[in-house]
């Protein structure tokens, strides 16, 4: 029941990263750990 609750949020929380990693340098630390995130859970 949670994982069906908290699965769509994650979903938004994924989009969002990804927005905000457009707007960051490839240098920014902020950048390579929403990178490191996105490898992770793929």
């Amino acid at each position: 029941m949670r994982q069906e609750r908290a699965k769509p949020l994650v979903g938004d929380l994924h989009d969002w990263l990804r927005e905000q990693r457009t707007r960051l340098s490839s240098k920014d630390e902020r950048a390579k750990a929403i990178e490191l995130t996105h490898r992770r859970d793929s």
